[in-house]
């Protein structure tokens, strides 16, 4: 799939940048020890997950949308999912293996009470859109992540994620009681609290608004296990620690407990489902 990734053109990504004040410092991926790849990609969702999903198809998986896992029996020689489709029907997929790369909607955290406080710092909320950001300042690295701790709150910070096109994606995590502070919508709290750091409301003085922002409350989370009996939890769906901060480390750390027939999922003959926004069986 790479190829497709490469020629939709998305914005490159070769770092991240931290400012609190008049302090900054940057990290350039292509600082490191091992010889991998230096760069990675900032992609709206939607665009990059419908591309990923089309390329499935073109690989010959069979992509279903608009359906919702209601039910699963691990008990049995194979994994048993219950759906439910668009029109309200239900029918039963056994499957050789199960991945959840569900993120934030974690089902299989859900079905299987998986689910356990995490022990991640409590954040309490994220405030979130995508903007026009007509950016001009010169010395703004489109290529970099930015992350902006507020000037006189540590524990409020602000992430700026530029796409192409002139587009970014722009949020703030804070405490639920603090914005509440705020008159007005999601979006005009989100923007009176940017205009609190001088340097992010000057990148951003001829920003154009034109998505209402999101919140989210109360996302960290945590599972008693990365993996069972023919199931294993990717990304997100494992472990939720910020908007921005992934837990991809902590998947990676721990391959190695994967069971045995994780690693044949995709060998001919045998099935696998993809539990994500859209559910994937792999022919």
């Amino acid at each position: 799939m790479l190829r497709a990734v490469v020629e939709a053109g998305f914005q490159l990504k070769n770092g991240a940048a931290f400012a609190q004040g008049e302090q900054y410092t940057e990290f350039d991926f292509g600082e490191k020890y091992s010889p991998d790849w230096k760069t990675t990609y900032q992609v709206p969702r939607a665009r990059f997950d419908h591309l990923l999903a089309l390329e499935a198809e073109a690989q010959g998986a069979e992509v279903r949308y608009r359906q919702e896992v209601v039910g699963i029996n691990i008990d049995g020689n194979r994994p048993r999912l219950t759906i439910k489709d668009s029109d309200d029907e239900h029918y039963l997929v056994d499957a050789s293996f199960l991945l959840d790369a569900s993120g934030f909607g974690r089902i299989l955290p859900r079905l299987l009470q998986l689910e356990i406080p995490s022990n991640f710092p409590v954040r309490g909320a994220a405030v979130f859109t995508h903007i026009e950001d007509r950016i001009t300042q010169s010395g703004f690295d489109r290529n970099k992540i930015r992350v902006t701790v507020h000037p006189k709150r540590p524990g409020v910070w602000f992430w700026l994620i530029p796409f192409t096109a002139g587009r970014c994606s722009l949020g703030v995590v804070t405490e639920p009681a603090l914005l509440e502070r705020y008159q007005g919508t999601d979006t005009q709290r989100l923007q009176a609290l940017v205009g609190e750091d001088r340097t992010l409301s000057n990148l951003l003085e001829n920003a154009c608004w034109d998505t209402p922002a999101r919140r989210i409350v109360g996302y960290a989370a945590n599972v008693k296990s990365l993996s069972g009996r023919g199931y294993a939890l990717l990304d997100n769906a494992a472990e939720f620690l910020d908007p921005i901060f992934r837990p991809e480390s902590r998947s990676l750390s721990n391959r190695r407990v994967l069971p045995p027939e994780s690693c044949s999922v995709a060998s001919p003959g045998r099935r696998s489902i993809g539990l994500v926004n859209t559910l994937c069986r792999l022919k």
